[in-house]
């Protein structure tokens, strides 16, 4: 009996743990970057999972990420139809895309227009609807909920035809768990 509690106590320690990495929520609040232009370096809210976002140069892609003052990360930019703004996400670990706020200063009016269009690596691009009259604070969820890979980059083209501004106060992704993770469990689950 008493060979068999170390074992039992080890396993469910490693499946608590393993639990915990399964489910990790993580947000990067861009109202706290202030005034940092191109390239925008974040920690998110478990202070390991961090991101960078910098241009992607594209011909019709002027616009460098930027944050102002406390207004979060500026999204639309406001210079007509095209996908004005191009940006390329990386993360440190393998994350999926869930939901983002909407920062302050939203200016100009906006329709079923403004799109966001997404591509992982050298993949195809997926668009995503933008948010329709977006209010400050207000919560948003991605209608694809994008799986990027640790290291791989997800890049973000920003159509904007209201002329318009508008910037996002955070993101919020899921951590994935790495299979080291998944074995950790299984070898759990062997000691019993």
């Amino acid at each position: 009996m008493k060979n068999k509690i170390l074992p039992l106590t080890v396993a469910l320690c490693l499946v608590a743990h393993f639990a915990h990495a399964q489910n990790s929520n993580v947000t990067f609040n861009f109202r706290t970057i202030i005034n940092v232009q191109n390239n925008i370096n974040a920690t998110g809210s478990n202070n390991s999972t961090t991101l960078n976002i910098s241009a992607v140069n594209e011909p019709d892609a002027p616009a460098a990420p930027r944050t102002l003052d406390s207004t979060g990360l500026q999204m639309f930019w406001g210079y007509g139809s095209a996908f004005d703004t191009y940006y390329a996400f990386t993360f440190n670990e393998t994350v999926k895309l869930e939901s983002y706020t909407i920062g302050g200063a939203v200016v100009g009016s906006y329709t079923n227009n403004e799109l966001y269009r997404l591509r992982i690596d050298s993949g195809g691009w997926v668009t995503e609807d933008a948010a329709d009259n977006p209010t400050e604070h207000s919560s948003y969820q991605f209608a694809n909920k994008l799986t990027i890979n640790a290291g791989s980059t997800l890049y973000m083209g920003v159509q904007n035809s209201s002329n318009g501004e508008l910037f996002w106060g955070s993101l919020t992704v899921t951590t994935v768990p790495e299979p080291a993770t998944y074995a950790l469990a299984l070898a759990a689950f062997a000691l019993v």
